[in-house]
């Protein structure tokens, strides 16, 4: 009883480190879902046929309505940045996307929140 009572306290720690990355990493990977998903958009409807900014709101646009159809993910802390790099002979569509996250732990070591960013960049198709 007393090896439990010693080994169950460290055993609990780990599994809610391991809980703690699981989130992280499955965020992520919505976050970079979402991220492509503005930077398809982007590349398959350039900005000719907008003014810059109607082409950057609809790519954010893109982007929010990918991740409001996800669980756990607050909208109000979502950063989008769409942008279009021009250049020659293609440019390219760049979609940035930020999510401030919030740990269930108080991890003593570790802030209380982490920011997850990630980046997507195509090409635009002509």
């Amino acid at each position: 009883m007393v090896e439990f009572a010693v080994v169950l306290p460290v055993m609990l720690l780990i599994l809610a480190g391991i809980i703690e990355f699981g989130r992280i990493g499955s965020l992520g990977l919505r976050i970079a879902h979402a991220a492509r998903v503005g930077a398809q958009y982007g590349s398959l409807n350039p900005p000719d046929d907008f003014t810059l900014s109607d082409w950057s709101r609809l790519c954010e646009q893109r982007v929010r309505e990918s991740l409001a159809a996800q669980p756990d993910i607050d909208p109000g802390r979502v950063t989008v940045q769409c942008m279009h790099i021009p250049g020659s002979p293609l440019g390219r569509a760049h979609v940035e996307v930020q999510y401030s996250f919030s740990l269930l732990m108080g991890w003593t070591t570790a802030p209380g929140s982490l920011t997850i960013q990630r980046v997507a960049v195509l090409p635009v198709i002509r």
